[in-house]
């Protein structure tokens, strides 16, 4: 069954495809030409891999670029993860050969495979539900910390170094629900891929840039990726208060940096009525529906991270979940 908040978003798409029936075959379905998008976007790690093997002695100077690699690039090309797990990039029987694309620039060993099928089997129809929306903090989500102020301090310190999450565990998202949701034939795929990867640069003595692919790797999943928690709490994060039945249940970002970045997500509140819409299709619905699509959020990334950060990365600043 649906979560009340999931039925919000289906009852209005039921609506406004009444109002106008050719908005879906207009705008549903894989936008193909995010393929080629993806394989740029693996080109330019690779590039990233090059200047680092060439360029960077220091290990601060490496820390300082994987920082900016897993808010700016890295991200951009995580945000196709997404568009895969629903199926818009090359179709929903290709989602595999599209996560292998990822891989070759993305070492996740496989965990993005968990992604694919948990964002669209758990967050989409129990939408925040704090029991089964795989989103909602809960054990095993990267924004539950210890309650020891040294402890959350350790944590954070150490997820800064490379295979710092490994190290502390944290996840994207609550692994205790997603035992009825593996599959090991494509992570062993992927983790194949991400091997193949690791090897190539270890043949090619690139040592540093095989150390900044496992650093940008664990510290993407870490508490200092300001792009991905930005964005993920504002787009279920009630403002400074407890949710009420009266909220609406998910919001959009429209600022530009953190659309060009993020391959328009921060139309969020679009795609959770459409989920089968792809990204670049997800400002025709806010151009076409003003007057449905108003949930703005008028707080930028960086801003809310850093509203997280200041509390400690607390559980109750990440995002407000239901009952």
């Amino acid at each position: 069954m649906p979560s009340s908040d999931s039925l919000w978003h289906i009852q209005r798409r039921k609506k406004i495809i009444k109002e106008d029936p050719s908005i879906q075959k207009e705008i549903e379905g894989p936008f193909y030409p995010s393929a080629l998008i993806v394989l740029l976007l693996v080109s330019l790690q690779w590039y990233i891999w090059y200047l680092v093997e060439t360029h960077m002695l220091s290990p601060l100077k490496m820390l300082v670029a994987v920082y900016l690699n897993i808010n700016t690039a890295l991200y951009a090309l995580s945000t196709f993860m997404h568009e895969n797990s629903h199926g818009l990039v090359l179709g929903w029987k290709n989602r595999l050969l599209v996560a292998a694309m990822i891989e070759l620039g993305f070492l996740s060993f496989g965990e993005q495979w968990e992604y694919t099928m948990v964002h669209y089997n758990l967050h989409h129809p129990h939408l925040n539900d704090n029991s089964k929306d795989s989103e909602c903090p809960g054990k095993g989500h990267v924004a539950v910390s210890p309650e020891k102020p040294l402890l959350k301090i350790g944590i954070a310190v150490l997820e800064l170094l490379p295979l710092g999450t490994l190290i502390t565990l944290g996840n994207l998202s609550n692994n205790a629900q997603h035992a009825g949701y593996q599959s090991k034939k494509p992570q062993n795929v992927l983790i194949c891929v991400s091997l193949s990867v690791l090897s190539t640069l270890v043949y090619l003595q690139m040592y540093r840039a095989a150390v900044f692919v496992i650093w940008s790797a664990t510290m993407f999943a870490s508490r200092w990726n300001v792009a991905l928690h930005g964005q993920s709490i504002a787009e279920h994060y009630h403002h400074y208060r407890a949710p009420s039945k009266d909220d609406p249940p998910t919001f959009s970002t429209y600022y530009k940096l953190e659309n060009v970045l993020g391959f328009n997500t921060g139309y969020h509140d679009e795609h959770h009525t459409f989920p089968n819409v792809p990204w670049v299709y997800l400002p025709v619905l806010k151009e076409r529906f003003p007057e449905v699509f108003c949930s703005n959020g008028q707080r930028r990334y960086l801003d809310l991270w850093w509203e997280w950060a200041k509390s400690g990365f607390g559980t109750e600043r990440f995002r407000m979940c239901r009952g």
